[in-house]
This record gives C-alpha cells, sequence and structure tokens, in this order.
C-alpha cells in the first residue's frame, strides 16, 4: 500500500455529515412562516331567505261522469212531388224570298250571306222596331247575322227575345258598276238600256247617261230621280246596296253600227247632290 492510500482511509467522517447537514437545515428553514397573520375564523355561507312559494293545486274533486245523451233523432225527409220543366220552344224564322244577311240591321253594312227562299234561321235577337232579325244559322256553320223583316216571317214567341245595339254605322263606300244591256229602236233612233249594280255601302236615288255619238256627233242626256227594276220594268225609287237597278238613254239618231262614248253618273240624292261617281263606257249598239 502506497503512502497516498493510507492518507484517504484515515480521514474523518465527519467531513462529509457537516455540509450534508447544512442543506437539511437550509430546506427546512424555507417552510417556517415569515410572521403571525393571526387566526382568522371561517367564513360561514349566507343561507338565501326563504320565500313564499305558491301553494300547490289542489286536486281536483271527484267528477261524476256526465250522462249518457240520448241520440238525437234525424228529420224525416218530405218527399216532394217531382215537377217536369217545362221548355219554350226556340222561335225561328221563315225565308220566303231570298234576302242577304248582314253585318247589321240595313243596306249600309256589309254582306255576310243570303238566306234563299224556304230556308230557316233561329232567332236570337230583335231590332227595337222588330223590322229586323239577329239570326243564327240552324246547322251551325254561316255566321250570325241581321235579316231584313220583309221576307223573314217569324215562328213562335219572339217577345223574349233580346232587343240588340246595332254595331256602329260603317263609313259610307260608294260603288257601282255599269254594263250595256242593248238597246230598243224605233223609227230611226234609239233608246240604250244600262244596268247598273250597286257595288258599294250607300244607296243610289239620281242619275245621268251621257250618250254620244262618235261618228254623227250626235248627244243625248237623261236625267232622272228613279231607276227601273228592269228593262222597260217599273219604277223604284233608289238602288239599295248590293242590289240592281236599269237605266237608259235618251232616243239617239240612227246609232246603228257607230261607237257611242256613254258616261253614267250616280248619286247619292236626288237631283245629282250629295255624293256622285261616274262610269264611262265605249258601246256598238
Amino acid at each position: 500500500m502506497t503512502n497516498h492510500e493510507h492518507s484517504t482511509k484515515n480521514k474523518s467522517p465527519l467531513k462529509f455529515f457537516i455540509p450534508v447537514l447544512l442543506l437539511v437545515l437550509i430546506a427546512t428553514s424555507c417552510n417556517l412562516p415569515l410572521g403571525d397573520t393571526g387566526n382568522t375564523p371561517a367564513t360561514e355561507p349566507v343561507q338565501a331567505e326563504e320565500k313564499d312559494l305558491p301553494d300547490s293545486p289542489a286536486p281536483p274533486a271527484n267528477t261524476a261522469p256526465p250522462d249518457t245523451l240520448a241520440p238525437t233523432p234525424s228529420p224525416t225527409a218530405t218527399i216532394e212531388p217531382t215537377v217536369t220543366a217545362t221548355s219554350t220552344p226556340t222561335p225561328y224564322v221563315m225565308v220566303s224570298g231570298n234576302t242577304n244577311c248582314r253585318y247589321g240591321p240595313g243596306s249600309v253594312y256589309d254582306w255576310l250571306h243570303t238566306y234563299l227562299a224556304g230556308d230557316q234561321a233561329l232567332l236570337v235577337g230583335k231590332s227595337a222596331d222588330e223590322a229586323f232579325w239577329y239570326t243564327s244559322d240552324q246547322n251551325g256553320i254561316l255566321p250570325d247575322c241581321w235579316l231584313w223583316g220583309k221576307y223573314a216571317t217569324p215562328v213562335g214567341d219572339t217577345a223574349l227575345l233580346p232587343v240588340f245595339t246595332p254595331p256602329p254605322t260603317p263609313t259610307p263606300r260608294p260603288d257601282f258598276a255599269v254594263s250595256y244591256e242593248g238597246s230598243d229602236c224605233g223609227a230611226g233612233s234609239c233608246w240604250l238600256w244600262f244596268k247598273i249594280d250597286n257595288t258599294g255601302s250607300i244607296k243610289w236615288e239620281s242619275v245621268l247617261v251621257y250618250a254620244k255619238n262618235i261618228v254623227t256627233s250626235d248627244v243625248s242626256v237623261n236625267v232622272s230621280n228613279t231607276f227601273l227594276a228592269g228593262i222597260a220594268g217599273s219604277d223604284i225609287a233608289y238602288i239599295p246596296a248590293g242590289d240592281t237597278g236599269y237605266t237608259h238613254s235618251e232616243r239617239l239618231l240612227n246609232p246603228s253600227g257607230n261607237t257611242i262614248d256613254v258616261f253614267v253618273i250616280a248619286c247619292e240624292k236626288d237631283d245629282l247632290t250629295e255624293i256622285c261617281q261616274a262610269r264611262h263606257l265605249t258601246v256598238n249598239p
């Protein structure tokens, strides 16, 4: 064994104990109270004030069950006698002569179609004076229209038919066509006959026929407030819209084989007044 080893074994154990003891004392002193703070009594919780609570509802008294209601007797139905409705036949018209049926009650209105003699039409309404009937086609094909009552005889009760208000009168539309229908000659002179078809919406009441022989310069003028129902027929006061009338020139000397220049003027009123229109044609009798 060396001297160094010998000296280590002979060291005192207090050399190690004292530092340990100091450490224990220091650690213990950290837990000591710094001063006396006095005894503080523990705070008791404040008891909540007692509130008045509502009383609980009393239990319901024993209720006797309701009596069973007796059933209400049902009313006995009274058998009423059956009433049979009586239907009123729809009135109609019998047409005795070919008659134009128009958009309104009068010849100033546009033509829609024509009922022929023997036709029938249902009555839907009437004019206030019952001079015109508002009709409906029995087959539902032709449009409803106003029929003049002159050739239309009503059948059935027309008293309950409504009075219809006519549509507005259309703006007058004068028009006519003229055609040469031949001559009536005798004693070296001739009348020239003309047919006038009123294709407008107004009636014609007066007429002037001016005829000039281009070869001989012979001139004739005829002014009239009437027309004729046919060549050499009876007089008619005017030509209604959609209808036909006849007129003629005054006599011309020896017109046969010559060219005749003709003007026909038709007017709405007598004496060639109001609306007038003229047509020109050339004929060779």
